[in-house]
């Protein structure tokens, strides 16, 4: 059975969130508010709504009974941990403002559930990456539950892998389709269109096409219906669908993909750190290659840096003992499915 198709949160119509939430985001419209910062106003409301219904990308169905201060308080604690303080304390303040006008409007008839929530101080941010043996751990956990498409352990491995192996952001990431993987002469590349509209081109190893191979493989089982019978996996797809879905099929959205990686940490046991979780695997890329030797100029390239001093960071933080390392990335080692 063909599950209903939901629009990514990039793409939500009015009519894909609760009429309250409409009501108040039309108050914030009439107040001058910006495109950037309803956008903005928008994908908070997603990332918490979802964490409150446990996952789900149907978030026209949250009802104000369910915004209390316990589902705030656990919402807000995953989200604490795959998101950087400027992150949290933004979506802090769009929830305090949506409940302040709840209560103002008598939606809710009780003090701000956002009072009890802790609202953290911003730090500066470093990057962190995580060793070879907590990517195994990730790769183990990923194969822990396999109930596709609520857990699905192909999808799981597919995003830790891209994210170690080629650094990809997680904008970019959301945004990939299957015509994003490109073969050259020289090998696989995948092709990303990054900040500022500006495309790059990440080389790769055949070891991660199999791992993609094999989560798009597991895609048309768990979807019969939307692919062809072509024998290559990535050319059952179309070329412009998405690379990375959902529960729904449809392109995986930004509070679904935060919530699948933050209980993958979660069950691998696996220390969270200060910044998103996804932005720790693009940092590890980072690391990883700066170890290797690789210079500054190419490390720009691949993670598709706009000033050469971001890059640097990784390259003064690389341990010397490494300079001389091949410049295949040794994670790929680390990248097998578990026996």
């Amino acid at each position: 059975m063909t599950e209903p198709r939901r629009v990514p949160s990039t793409e939500r119509r009015d009519t894909d969130r609760p009429e309250w939430f409409e009501e108040f985001m039309q108050s914030r419209t009439r107040m001058g508010r910006s495109p950037h910062t309803l956008r903005a106003l928008r994908q908070d409301f997603d990332s918490i709504a979802t964490a409150i219904l446990g996952g789900s990308e149907d978030l026209s169905v949250l009802e104000i009974r369910q915004v209390t201060k316990r589902s705030i308080q656990r919402a807000f604690s995953d989200y604490a941990d795959t998101h950087r303080s400027n992150s949290y304390l933004r979506c802090w303040s769009t929830w305090n403002q949506l409940c302040d006008w709840l209560i103002d409007n008598d939606y809710l008839n009780r003090i701000n559930p956002m009072r009890t929530v802790e609202r953290r101080r911003p730090e500066r941010h470093h990057p962190k990456s995580l060793t070879a043996e907590e990517i195994g751990k990730l790769i183990d956990a990923a194969w822990q539950e396999n109930n596709p498409p609520r857990s699905w352990p192909e999808l799981e491995h597919a995003v830790v892998a891209v994210g170690v192996l080629t650094g990809v952001r997680e904008a970019e990431l959301i945004s990939l389709n299957i015509n994003s993987i490109r073969h050259t002469e020289q090998g696989p590349v995948l092709h990303v269109r990054g900040k500022g509209s500006k495309d790059r081109s990440i080389p790769f190893e055949p070891e991660l096409l199999t791992i993609i191979e094999t989560y798009l493989h597991s895609r048309t089982q768990v979807f019969r219906t939307r692919s062809s019978a072509r024998r290559d996996a990535i050319d059952r797809f179309p070329p412009d669908d998405p690379l990375f879905v959902g529960a729904d099929g449809e392109r995986i959205t930004v509070g679904t993909l935060q919530a699948r990686i933050g209980r993958l940490f979660k069950r691998a046991a696996v220390p969270t750190k200060p910044g998103a979780l996804l932005h720790s695997l693009r940092h590890t890329y980072a690391t990883v290659l700066a170890d290797t030797g690789i210079n500054p100029y190419q490390l720009r390239t691949l993670l598709g840096h706009e000033s050469a001093e971001t890059s640097q960071r990784y390259i003064a933080a690389a341990g010397q003992e490494n300079r001389g390392a091949a410049a295949r990335n040794p994670l790929y080692a680390q990248l097998d499915r578990p026996v």
